[in-house]
């Protein structure tokens, strides 16, 4: 499950594209200084350290291989490499180390260590916040008694509506629009190319 990278949420300045005739690679978050900065998910420290463009900088690795960057902290990460993080565990003080013009955290969201980047913000712009409880897993489905790549269920203790893929794995949907394309999706009605993008933002969030 991924979360925000802060306690409460907050909105970006700069989102993931090209600016500038270059490829912006993740999401800036400008916010007053020392602001505690919170890991996205669950993981292990892969690096840490400081970089000339970067500043101080943490990373971590998660369950898929993908990893979560941190950028212009204040000052250096007190997380340790090989160190294992829940998600919403304090990663550093927001800052301006580094090549910043101005306090913010960079984030960026790595598919494997000195791979290409993705854009963060489906998975946690308007993820779980730090304070969050993560609903149980469902029991694995066995092939005999469900064949369907996913499930859409509704989970009563929160009110919320989550993707179940074939593992159990889950992951939240963030809006009953978003819900209808991937029921869309399930019954096979032709999608449009920017709503099969959303749907599979979601599914290899449970693949």
């Amino acid at each position: 499950m991924w979360g925000h990278p802060f306690a409460s949420y907050r909105t970006w300045s700069y989102g993931f594209g090209e600016r500038d005739g270059r490829l912006h690679a993740g999401i800036d978050y400008p916010s007053a200084y020392s602001i505690p900065i919170h890991a996205v998910a669950d993981g292990t420290v892969y690096n840490v350290g400081w970089h000339s463009g970067y500043g101080n900088f943490a990373e971590i690795m998660h369950a898929n291989g993908w990893l979560s960057f941190y950028a212009h902290m204040a000052s250096p990460s007190p997380l340790a490499i090989g160190q294992a993080v829940a998600r919403g565990a304090y990663v550093g003080p927001m800052g301006n180390t580094g090549n910043s013009f101005g306090i913010h955290l960079h984030v960026e969201i790595r598919q494997r260590p000195g791979g290409s980047q993705i854009d963060p913000a489906p998975y946690i712009h308007r993820g779980l916040l730090p304070s969050d409880t993560v609903p149980p897993a469902p029991p694995e489905p066995k092939p005999e008694e469900d064949e369907d790549m996913f499930k859409i269920i509704h989970a009563a203790n929160d009110g919320h509506i989550y993707i179940v893929g074939m593992t159990g794995k889950r992951a939240r949907i963030g809006t009953v629009y978003h819900a209808q394309l991937l029921q869309r999706l399930r019954a096979e009605d032709t999608l449009l190319t920017a709503e099969l993008d959303i749907c599979q933002q979601y599914l290899a969030q449970v693949a």
